[in-house]
């Protein structure tokens, strides 16, 4: 179990508040996430009779199965000729071309546990990346321009060096921001990692996920264990959306902008605890959301939406299977009707 789990799993819980209903909500949620490292079961082969455990199928004949043990982040490059899709995970960074049946790959040679990842969205190759290495300690602000086979350190943000659990940034190759691994404070920069500056969450919430709109990077979204909120200032101040599917007491987990026009967003709400959570998405940059009409089953968590080069959405989920529960990736090619099973770590159910 992480820092992260052991800090949360040790905070008192007073079961007669709201606020400590909440924490514990989100120590469910937050172990759901990242608490999958013991797992350890890897599978080398996956057929194309597989069933998916959601509403579409499998994609096409490809290999789906990847040597991973949690997914923390996901992406693609959305310009140049990379057709790949990157996913970061406890073990190191993994990508599978979407150009052929090859299945996952591990990329380069480092094997840390690559909590805070994000692409950049103007330069070809250059990719961001935070966590802890296998030694133990935090990895600070990394960056790399070859893909991911590379990295090298940018900045060690704090003393001692920050462990990002979460990462973006928008249109602004200069602009990115992480929260801190216990989520109590996000960090900016403005000269892509060199220095950066410490503000406070709304209503000093604890951060589970941070999205920047992808054409204003000056607008940033974060996900918490009371609900979604937005901020038209780089986190200066906040509020709070307030619908009938992200209402108080919702935990909103996984997000995610497009870049076509800063409008189309994607996220993950926790009703209240012991329900099932449901994807919802917005036309209006998260200001009204609705339900997709297709969701993935057995979802217990999703970390991170991203956009690809055709409009498709990629998911990153934890979910229960016949055989366990697995950390894997969809993708939706019709604004989340059907959802496409495009990475697991555990074998998915055989037709019989």
């Amino acid at each position: 179990m992480g820092k992260k789990n052991r800090a949360i799993k040790n905070k008192k819980v007073d079961s007669r508040t709201k606020s400590s209903r909440r924490n514990l909500i989100i120590a469910t949620t937050v172990i759901l996430a990242i608490g999958v490292v013991g797992v350890g079961v890897y599978m080398t082969t996956a057929s194309s009779n597989k069933e998916v455990i959601g509403t579409g199928q499998e994609n096409g004949n490809q290999n789906v199965t990847g040597k991973w043990m949690d997914i923390h982040g996901v992406g693609v490059f959305t310009t140049g000729k990379d057709n790949s899709l990157y996913l970061a995970t406890h073990n190191g960074l993994f990508k599978k071309d979407n150009g052929n049946s090859s299945g996952w790959v591990k990329v380069g040679n480092d094997k840390s546990d690559l909590m805070g990842f994000t692409i950049n969205p103007s330069k070809e190759g250059t990719m961001y990346s935070s966590g802890h290495p296998q030694t133990g300690g935090n990895l600070g602000f990394r960056v790399s321009t070859d893909y991911g086979t590379t990295w090298q350190k940018v900045s060690d943000v704090t003393n001692p060096p920050i462990d990002f659990h979460a990462m973006t940034m928008g249109n602004n190759p200069e602009t990115i921001y992480g929260s801190s691994g216990m989520g109590d404070i996000i960090y900016k920069t403005q000269n892509e990692g060199k220095t950066w500056t410490g503000v406070s969450p709304p209503n000093r919430e604890n951060i589970i996920m941070l999205e920047a709109n992808q054409t204003d990077s000056k607008i940033l979204y974060t996900s918490t264990a009371s609900g979604l909120f937005s901020s038209m200032d780089q986190g200066n101040s906040w509020q709070k959306t307030n619908t009938g599917l992200v209402g108080d007491g919702a935990v909103v987990t996984g997000l995610g902008t497009s870049s076509d026009n800063g409008k189309i967003a994607y996220a993950f709400v926790i009703p209240s605890q012991g329900e099932d959570g449901y994807i919802i998405k917005s036309v209006d940059g998260a200001k009204t959301w609705t339900k997709t009409d297709g969701q993935i089953n057995g979802a217990k968590y999703l970390g991170k939406f991203a956009f690809g080069k055709n409009g498709e959405v990629y998911a990153t989920v934890n979910q229960d299977t016949p055989d366990g529960t697995a950390s894997s990736v969809y993708s939706t090619t019709d604004e989340g009707k059907t959802w496409l099973l495009e990475g697991t770590n555990k074998q998915q159910k055989t037709n019989t």
